[in-house]
């Protein structure tokens, strides 16, 4: 300012603000960024969850509606846990299976097959199949066929119920030995069918001959006797082969009485 009170000039004072100004917006750059991330992340978390919770959901249907049988034992055999397919299949609740072993479930005529695979998945991380008996609530049996893994801690099983297949198996066994026997009697038959023709027509001579022999001989003839046994002897014979024609044409042979005076 002048004498007068006018303004004689201005002085300006500049500071170079670059670095703050970019610094500024680098921060704000990186809370957009880190702000993008945190959702990103919170995203990430709740479709986690969901997946968890779906996978649950599904793992515990499969383990509710399965019909295998599903079981956890520890290593000794105990069994922890069980689907409710052992209650379907069995009858036997799930407080009444578990903390037990399988041992007063097993047939005794299995001998203990079920105990004996527990301890060799508890001996050696392997996996084994085999097939037992199990005991139903109301005391009759289920074939199960089983397969078994363990881990460090636990043995984890499945069982399927075969009755009804090992059932129809037997039944079929049954028909194929009954055929494979109808069969050897049909040919047995065919083969008694064509003794008995043979020995007919030989029977036929012998009978023949020695009725026409009796004809001609009197009751004072020595040899009368002789061929009388001869005839006797063919007319067993015939009843004989008759028998086996009736066993070779499945004839039903029906009884009668006889008057034997």
């Amino acid at each position: 300012i002048d004498e007068e009170g006018g303004v004689g000039g201005v002085l300006v004072v500049c500071r170079d603000v670059t670095k703050d100004y970019l610094a500024a917006a680098a921060l704000r750059q990186n809370e957009e960024r880190f702000r993008k991330l945190a959702d990103q992340l919170a995203d990430l978390n709740a479709t986690l969850a969901q997946r968890v919770e779906e996978k649950t959901r599904e793992r515990d249907r499969i383990w509710n509606v399965s019909q295998d049988l599903l079981l956890v034992a520890n290593r000794a055999g105990v069994w922890r846990t069980v689907n409710p397919a052992w209650t379907r299949t069995l009858g036997w609740s799930e407080v009444e299976l578990l903390g037990r072993t399988s041992q007063w479930l097993e047939h005794p005529d299995d001998g203990g097959l079920t105990r004996s695979q527990v301890r060799k998945l508890a001996e050696a991380d392997t996996t084994v199949r085999f097939e037992s008996r199990f005991r139903h609530k109301d005391g009759t049996y289920r074939w199960l066929s089983w397969t078994g893994v363990a881990d460090a801690q636990h043995i984890y099983a499945v069982a399927r119920d075969v009755t009804a297949e090992k059932g129809a198996a037997e039944r079929l066994k049954a028909t194929e030995e009954a055929l494979l026997q109808s069969q050897k009697m049909e040919a047995l038959g065919r083969l008694a069918g064509g003794i008995s023709h043979d020995f007919n027509n030989l029977l036929t001579v012998i009978i023949g001959n020695s009725q026409r022999a009796l004809n001609h001989l009197n009751d004072q003839n020595p040899a009368r006797r002789d061929v009388q046994q001869i005839y006797k002897a063919g007319q067993s014979a015939a009843e004989l082969t008759n028998r086996l024609l009736t066993f070779s044409r499945k004839q039903l042979v029906q009884t009668r009485a006889m008057d034997l005076k």
